[in-house]
This record gives C-alpha cells, sequence and structure tokens, in this order.
C-alpha cells in the first residue's frame, strides 16, 4: 500500500514538472531538424527539406500518452530540471540499425512513435492525422 502511494506521488509530480514545462512553452512545440541533418532523399535538389517542420500541441501529447513515450531515455529529474533532450540527440541519419533514425522514429509503420499512434487512434475511432500534410503544414 505504502509502495503505492509513494508511486502515485511521484507520478503527480512529474506530471506537476510536465505541466510547468509545456505551459511556459504555450504548449506547441514545433520539430525541425536542420536540412544538413536530413537523409538526402528527404531533400530538394537545392538542399532544402522537401517538407515542412511538424508544430503540435506538446501540452496535449505529454497529457494524453505522458513523458517517457517519447523521451524514454529521460529521468524524473531530467523532467523536473527541465533538460529532456531533443529526439534529434540520440535519432539522427546516422543512427544505427537497433536505433531508429528520425524520419523512422516518426514515419515507420510498425515501429514510428506518431504515425503508429495516429493510426491505432483512427483505428479506434479518433481523430488523428495520418497523411503527410495533415501534420507538414505549409
Amino acid at each position: 500500500m505504502r509502495k503505492g502511494l509513494v508511486l502515485a506521488l511521484i507520478a503527480a509530480f512529474c506530471m506537476m514538472a510536465f505541466a510547468a514545462v509545456v505551459m511556459a512553452e504555450g504548449g506547441m512545440i514545433t520539430i525541425d531538424q536542420p536540412a544538413d541533418k536530413f537523409p538526402a532523399k528527404k531533400l530538394n535538389k537545392d538542399g532544402t527539406k522537401k517538407k515542412p517542420p511538424v508544430t503540435f500541441n506538446h501540452e496535449k501529447h505529454g497529457a494524453d500518452i505522458g513523458c517517457a513515450t517519447c523521451h524514454h531515455k529521460a529521468t524524473e529529474a531530467d523532467i523536473a530540471a527541465k533538460s529532456v533532450k531533443s529526439c534529434f540527440t540520440c535519432h539522427g541519419p546516422e543512427a544505427k540499425d537497433a536505433q531508429l533514425d528520425t524520419y523512422k522514429m516518426f514515419h515507420d509503420k510498425a515501429k514510428g512513435q506518431c504515425i503508429k499512434c495516429h493510426k491505432e487512434k483512427v483505428a479506434a475511432g479518433t481523430a488523428a492525422p495520418t497523411k503527410c500534410k495533415e501534420c507538414h503544414v505549409k
């Protein structure tokens, strides 16, 4: 019983810390990796990215799925200190086989965090963007 209470208090603290982080950002965050970090096949001939960055409601996603889903290497202390690393820190285009690169991390139909979850939501009857232009808005 006591262990459950401690875990509940820790979870509540994490949610409060997360809420403070996203409130400071207004809830919205833009994911935009520099073109020089993109795979060549995702660039135009002039070296610019083919698709615009993705802006999404960080506050809503955090409340729905929790911090650890995306920031899977972050500790509670990282979250409280607002020192959570960007996904691009570990998931760059040079990612090893066992570690998805950023494109696959978002888009891979089997393992991609974003598209996989969005497709599951749609299958369950909840609206979620699943087409490129629904996330990559010009």
